[in-house]
């Protein structure tokens, strides 16, 4: 992913180079063309080819075939000797282009294109929708309050066909002049708007992809740090989980520690039944039998059959752990058993703890 990421940014970087250098290339033309006016490659058709010209006309002109190879050999080689890209201008013959010279009131000045109108009305022979034209002021009289407007006339056929050899030979021009000095400019304003609007479009759609890939870029890195940070969230999600799931089992383990101590404590000072009847067994004499076990705290009393209960009390006191032993009732003698039938009550000593310690100090192996 970091790779394709990486690709996409180095090509949005190179084609935003390359628009700036063709900008680059295009602002300072249009710049010179604006500063070297005096500087112009003039153009003027005639029978034998093309005429070529710089320096206002005053040189002596280069006389070539319509060839675009050809006229693009002098106009490199005009361009070089000048050492700028000079602008081009078609220069129309007199019988191309009518110039009227015209004095009009000062206060008419405000309406140059209607005058055209009306001059073309009264001096051309076709209707105003056939011909290109334009209105210049050249002199103004202060005194006599006049105005002295320059109109010049051509036919739209004639200029559209040099318009359209012009664009053959590969030539872009600036300027339609019906001499070299004129202030008229019969260029039609909708001539270049098409170059104009590729070129818009052309550059408008570099810049559109080198900020689509600008912003798919950024967007993929955005998209990639989600989802790193979405991975680490959910990893510390889990590593949240895993520490309370630890933190919940640590303390059931301490509470089941505590239990387990709580009871081992309850069995040290409270022995069972049968811990007692254990140590019984260990302190009674095999042929006396004990029937009941009763045990309250700390007191226990045992009765059953033996051949002589008498020794019994004895017993019991010799037993470590057991004191204050005594008949509770007198011995009798059971004829059907054959035995005497006693009754006696003692203490456990300590609670029973060393009881509970020796029982299980036997069961270890």
């Amino acid at each position: 992913m970091m790779k394709f990421l990486t690709t996409i940014y180095n090509i949005s970087v190179s084609a935003f180079q390359w628009w700036i250098s063709e900008l680059k290339m295009l602002l300072p033309d249009q710049l010179k063309r604006k500063s070297i006016k005096k500087k112009t490659l003039f153009f003027r058709f005639n029978p034998e080819g093309v005429e070529i010209s710089s320096g206002g006309g005053e040189q002596v002109g280069v006389k070539c075939e319509e060839d675009r190879e050809a006229i693009g050999n002098v106009i490199s080689r005009l361009n070089s000797e000048s050492q700028i890209d000079m602008p081009v201008e078609l220069i129309l013959s007199d019988h191309e282009c009518m110039t009227v010279h015209s004095s009009y009131p000062e206060q008419a000045i405000d309406r140059l294109e209607g005058l055209s109108s009306i001059e073309i009305l009264r001096s051309m022979p076709f209707s105003e929708k056939d011909v290109y034209s334009q209105s210049e002021l050249v002199a103004r009289d202060t005194q006599k309050k006049q105005i002295t407007v320059e109109h010049g006339f051509a036919r739209r056929e004639d200029i559209d066909s040099y318009l359209s050899r012009l664009s053959a030979l590969n030539l872009s021009i600036t300027a339609i002049r019906p001499a070299f000095d004129s202030p008229i400019n019969l260029l039609p304003k909708s001539y270049g708007s098409d170059e104009r609007k590729t070129l818009w479009i052309k550059y408008g759609t570099m810049v559109a992809v080198c900020l689509a890939s600008f912003i798919f870029c950024v967007f993929s890195l955005s998209v990639r740090q989600e989802r790193i940070l979405t991975g680490l969230s959910d990893k510390l999600t889990t590593a949240k989980l895993d520490a309370s799931l630890a933190s919940k089992t640590a303390r059931e383990a301490e509470k089941t520690e505590t239990r387990l101590t709580a009871i081992r404590t309850l069995k040290k000072d409270h022995p069972s039944a049968l811990m007692i009847w254990n140590e019984l067994s260990e302190t009674l004499p095999d042929n006396a039998w004990v029937t009941e076990l009763k045990i309250s705290e700390a007191n226990v009393q045992i009765a059953g059959y033996a051949e002589l209960a008498a020794p019994l009390v004895n017993m019991l006191e010799g037993n470590e752990y057991f004191y204050g032993a005594e008949f509770t009732s007198p011995v009798t003698l059971d004829r059907r058993q054959s035995k005497e039938r006693y009754t006696i009550t003692f203490l456990i000593d300590k609670a029973g703890t060393d009881i509970v310690e020796r029982q299980i100090v036997r069961a270890s192996p």
